[in-house]
């Protein structure tokens, strides 16, 4: 965008900084042990129940190394080598 010189200050969150919510790695992590979800983790910690907080939440708990892997929604990590395995006959 800008090499081609077009202005992206009228498009609202193009250039949003990483937002940082306010809360300790301690309590990031007792509210994801005890939700199974994005979506619940948000809830206890009194978040607003809409996409862009879970989104900034779900960065924050990456960022700060807070484990996911319980959630329901979870995605599997399967190396790929494991992967090609099972797909050959």
């Amino acid at each position: 965008m800008a090499a081609a010189g077009i202005d992206v200050s009228r498009f609202p969150g193009f250039n949003r900084t990483q937002v940082d919510l306010p809360f300790t790695t301690d309590e990031l992590r007792e509210a994801a042990a005890s939700a199974d979800s994005i979506r619940g983790t948000a809830r206890l910690l009194g978040m607003p129940d809409d996409g862009r907080s879970r989104s900034v939440l779900a960065s924050l708990l990456r960022r700060r190394g807070v484990g996911t892997s319980h959630f329901r929604n979870a995605r599997l990590a399967i190396p790929e080598d494991a992967l090609r395995r099972a797909d050959s006959p």
